[in-house]
């Protein structure tokens, strides 16, 4: 009698343990939610893929735009050689005399030289340096 009341204990016990392991409050609570857990967890994931491209766009374009600034900062210097120049020719042009300005375009147009400007501008600068 003593072994069947023990096995009855144990299978109460048992019985007991099931019951109470099987119960809600001790299931997994996000068990209901486990769906919009997964589609946020997606849709999390994908925001961070779009996220990771756009940096990467990001990161493309500084480097184009600072390829584009080392070019303006070259061209704005060739520009201000140019216009020192053109400066220097229109500070010498203004230096001539009516009979240099008539000699320049009297043989300009007569020889059909076109960059004769640059020989006259020379021819200029050597009879200055003669006198």
């Amino acid at each position: 009698m003593k072994y069947i009341l023990n096995i009855l204990v144990i299978g109460i016990v048992v019985l007991v343990g099931y019951l109470l392991i099987d119960q809600p409050f001790y299931a997994d609570p996000t068990k209901p939610f486990q769906h919009q857990i997964d589609s946020l967890k997606l849709e999390s994931d994908s925001l961070h893929n779009a996220n990771d491209i756009i940096y990467d766009s990001i990161h493309i374009l500084n480097g184009e735009a600072e390829m584009y600034n080392d070019e303006i900062i070259k061209l704005n210097k060739q520009l201000k050689y140019e216009r020192h120049k053109t400066q220097e020719m229109v500070d010498l042009v203004d230096a001539w005399n009516d009979n240099d300005l008539i000699w320049f375009l009297t043989n300009r147009y007569q020889s059909g030289l076109i960059n004769d400007s640059t020989t006259k501008a020379d021819n200029k600068i050597s009879r200055q340096r003669s006198n």
